[in-house]
């Protein structure tokens, strides 16, 4: 197919990249129905750096949580969790399969249950929301005033040369999810984080995703 004049180079370009973008996500989906986040599973093992830098105590904000899955993981080890989604239904599947005793799932804005707390949250997780932002630099320079540490992850536009060719050549299809607005590389990821006010502290490039964990500029570690 790739030596039949049936189509220019630009054209047989984006059919080769789409093919590599379906059949990579066919695999990652069902990979995620095979082994979810049991303790084999790489989605558990991607949590492996986040988990280091969460203290005993700690109380954490996840935003965007979802069914809750990581929002379990993390009550394994913080003082409290507070997991936060818009998606009523999601926390409903939530509630139902985890039921520690310092986790509570909540249906409100992520900002009024953060000015209902007395002092300010030690981690806030952002793991895969900034990218579905318009303006994911506002809602880091607001979190500032209520939380200590940020852990942000997002994919990683860097992880294959491939995902650059797809925008040289025009090809529709996003690295991951068709509803994301931005797809950030390691260098304008770190620009928004940082003319946000706040410093990364560590990074890791695994698994096809970038991960920081930041503190407020200027504070320390």
């Amino acid at each position: 197919l790739a030596r039949l004049p049936l189509a220019g180079a630009n054209t047989k370009m984006r059919f080769w990249l789409d093919l590599n973008w379906i059949t990579w996500r066919l695999a990652i989906e069902q990979a995620h129905l095979m082994y979810g986040f049991g303790d084999n599973s790489m989605r558990r093992k991607n949590l492996d750096f986040l988990l280091a830098r969460v203290k005993h105590g700690d109380r954490v904000l996840d935003l965007g949580c979802k069914n809750g899955e990581i929002s379990a993981i993390l009550a394994e080890k913080a003082g409290s969790v507070i997991a936060v989604d818009h998606d009523a239904s999601a926390l409903d599947i939530a509630r139902k399969n985890h039921g520690a005793k310092n986790l509570e799932f909540v249906h409100a804005d992520a900002f009024d249950v953060l000015r209902r707390q007395s002092a300010p949250m030690d981690v806030v997780v952002l793991s895969h929301i900034l990218e579905h932002l318009e303006e994911p630099g506002d809602m880091l320079v607001h979190l500032k005033k209520h939380v200590t540490h940020c852990y942000i992850e997002l994919p990683d536009l860097d992880a294959t040369y491939l995902n650059h060719f797809r925008r040289l050549a025009d090809a529709k299809l996003q690295y991951t999810d068709n509803d994301h607005i931005w797809e950030f590389d390691r260098d304008s990821l770190r620009e928004v984080i940082e003319s946000a006010g706040w410093r990364v502290l560590d990074s890791e490039y695994r698994y096809g995703v970038q991960k920081h964990w930041c503190a407020h500029a200027g504070s320390p570690v």
